[in-house]
């Protein structure tokens, strides 16, 4: 969904656009280092739940969501679920500042009355999570893999103020990832010929 709303241009994905996309590492958390296989078996269970389609080309497979229609029409609905879904439960705030290449939302009040309407739907797409102990907002997280465990919804963690630990890399490590290098730039020259 968030590849849709951001960059139409470039939609539908590729299965190998996909798995980058799964990957990236900015606007997820958590981070995922999934494998080709890993994203084209859940995209398989999408298909048969009928929330993705496979366009079968000549050249390539290209995958498209079906959230419209199946979960939302409206976008701006979209762009929340789809922030929800990348980055777990989030503040209105938080909400109104990462959404803001899929959707326009022009005050949080509107972001609120979104949610609202998104919880009051006969199936809710999302709940509400009152603040907890050390939080001054309440948050609000997607239901599409059921209702979560409250427990288990934890906030967003604080960006670490202490400096990264230098770690040397082992001589025999260093060469096994030149090695691996090596093999990764000859199996390149052999695509490209």
């Amino acid at each position: 969904m968030e590849k849709h709303l951001t960059t139409p241009k470039n939609y539908p994905l590729t299965i190998n656009s996909l798995m980058l996309a799964c990957n990236q590492k900015s606007n997820r958390d958590p981070v995922m280092n999934l494998t080709e296989g890993q994203v084209g078996h859940v995209v398989n269970e999408l298909v048969e739940l009928t929330l993705a389609r496979i366009d079968y080309g000549s050249r390539t497979n290209k995958i498209s969501h079906h959230a419209h229609g199946r979960i939302t029409d409206d976008r701006k609905q979209q762009a929340i679920l789809c922030m929800l879904m990348l980055r777990d439960s989030m503040t209105l705030n938080d909400i109104k500042a990462r959404t803001d290449r899929m959707a326009v939302f022009e005050n949080v009040n509107e972001i609120q009355s979104t949610l609202e309407d998104m919880m009051a739907r006969d199936e809710a797409t999302v709940m509400i999570i009152p603040k907890g102990i050390g939080q001054r907002e309440d948050r609000y997280t997607h239901l599409l893999a059921g209702e979560p465990e409250i427990g288990v919804v934890q906030p967003v963690s604080k960006v670490s103020t202490t400096r990264p630990v230098k770690q040397e890399a082992s001589p025999s490590k260093l060469q096994e990832l030149e090695e691996r290098i090596a093999k990764l730039e000859e199996q390149m020259q052999d695509l490209i010929g």
